[in-house]
């Protein structure tokens, strides 16, 4: 925190890193020492599935954005196309689990039940 209070996110002191690539440590203003451990392997990631928005009669919608469309409803809600938005199916709690992205993968973690034997 800056002196008003505020979360700067950035330490003051420097950065070191430690015993592994994916650690580093730094000390906080108050003299705490803090160690961050970053996930080893690569983490994956995906689109939102859904998007919200207030159309130009001020109904609010809420629409299902499969894997690879958000930049594209996003675009067409910057440029007010209300028409094009309408295409895109209502959102309904639907899975966007089409490119097999599994609730294990999606932080980096790995599925147990698909490990071998012995794997930690």
């Amino acid at each position: 925190m800056d002196s008003s209070g505020k979360t700067t996110g950035i330490p003051k002191t420097p950065i070191r890193w430690i015993q592994k690539p994916n650690q580093f440590a730094y000390q906080g203003e108050n003299g705490a020492d803090h160690i961050i451990t970053l996930p080893s392997g690569p983490i994956r990631s995906k689109q939102p599935n859904e998007m919200s928005y207030t159309d130009n009669n001020g109904v609010e919608r809420s629409i299902y954005l499969p894997q690879g469309t958000m930049h594209t409803a996003w675009d067409h809600l910057e440029n007010k196309r209300w028409d094009e938005l309408a295409k895109f199916a209502p959102y309904a709690d639907q899975d966007s689990n089409e490119d097999g992205l599994g609730e294990h993968d999606k932080l980096g973690s790995s599925n147990p039940a698909t490990e071998p034997k012995g794997a930690k």
